[in-house]
Formats: C-alpha cells, sequence, structure tokens
C-alpha cells in the first residue's frame, strides 16, 4: 500500500464542530527511508511549513481586526494615515503588519 501523510489546518466552528474551511497545506509521500539521514523534516522544510501555518493563522486573526479601528491597539494613540510630521520614523502600530492595517501609530515613545 502506498500511503502520504497530508497536513490540514481547519477553521471550525466552537459551538457545533462545523468545519467553516479546510485547507491542505501540502502532503509527504511515505517512503522507506534509504539512509540515516533521510526521516523527518529538514530545516528549510520545516521553517516552510511553518511559514503557511503562521500565513494562515495571521490571515484569520486579520479579519477580526476592526477595519476602522481609530487608535492604536498597543499605544492607544491615534492612527494617522499619513505621516503627521511629528516624527520621521513610521512605526505601523500591533503585531501584525500588513496592508490590512488602518493607519500608523507615531508616537514616539512607542517601541515595536
Amino acid at each position: 500500500m502506498d500511503y502520504e501523510l497530508r497536513i490540514v489546518v481547519e477553521k471550525v466552528a466552537i459551538s457545533s464542530q462545523e468545519v467553516i474551511t479546510r485547507d491542505t497545506i501540502t502532503s509527504y509521500a511515505l517512503q522507506c527511508p534509504t539512509s540515516i539521514i533521510e526521516p523527518g523534516l529538514r530545516h528549510a522544510e520545516q521553517i516552510a511549513l511553518l511559514e503557511k501555518v503562521q500565513n494562515i493563522v495571521l490571515t484569520e486573526q486579520s479579519r477580526l481586526l476592526d477595519p476602522g479601528m481609530p487608535v492604536c491597539p498597543t499605544c492607544g494613540d491615534t492612527l494617522h494615515i499619513a505621516p503627521c510630521g511629528r516624527t520621521r520614523r513610521v512605526d505601523v502600530c500591533g503585531p501584525v503588519h500588513g496592508p490590512h492595517m488602518s493607519g500608523n501609530c507615531f508616537n514616539i515613545n512607542h517601541k515595536k
């Protein structure tokens, strides 16, 4: 028999246990190793797998952010769409960086 392992991520409704989405991240063919270094995943494969999982988690979490969020979730200062002239450095607030953020925090005391 031939087998493969599939790494699957499911988004599940907690109350009903209904599967909302199911994504197969990757699959691995199961074969008998021919050398001592073949079993398992190499470092690059591990990093690639974690990157895929992290991207899925960040995508789902970013959907929960309020796009009209008027304040920085970290320091509470007002978010600005463009630099307001109070600082030369542009800091994107929050732990998640990307196009889903609604503005920039210009609090010079706010460290990343």
